[in-house]
């Protein structure tokens, strides 16, 4: 099952523009600063 078929990032942090067409192969991890994201 696909849900997101493309992110689209305008003007975050130091990021002016970025777009991934194809995001089937990402994870994506959200949380709050110093909450313990981490990945094994």
């Amino acid at each position: 099952m696909r849900i997101i078929d493309s992110v689209e990032i305008n003007y975050f942090r130091s990021v002016y523009q970025v777009k991934l067409k194809s995001v089937k192969d990402y994870n994506v991890f959200v949380g709050s600063n110093d909450s313990g994201k981490v990945m094994y």
